[in-house]
């Protein structure tokens, strides 16, 4: 019984992985495509849209 026991925590384990690295590619794709727009020269005396954007999501 044990065994099975150890066996299922895994797999949730994996699966909790794999939704996580699933979210966070999602998030990634979203975000590269506004990179061209992005002007990463200018002056820095506020906080980066890109930076604002991604750190106000839920």
């Amino acid at each position: 019984m044990a065994e099975f026991q150890t066996r299922a925590y895994q797999d949730h384990q994996e699966e909790i992985h794999n939704k996580l690295i699933s979210i966070m590619s999602g998030r990634l794709s979203a975000h590269i495509r506004n990179f061209p727009s992005i002007n990463w020269e200018s002056s820095p005396d506020h906080p980066k849209t890109y930076m604002e954007t991604l750190v106000k999501e839920p």
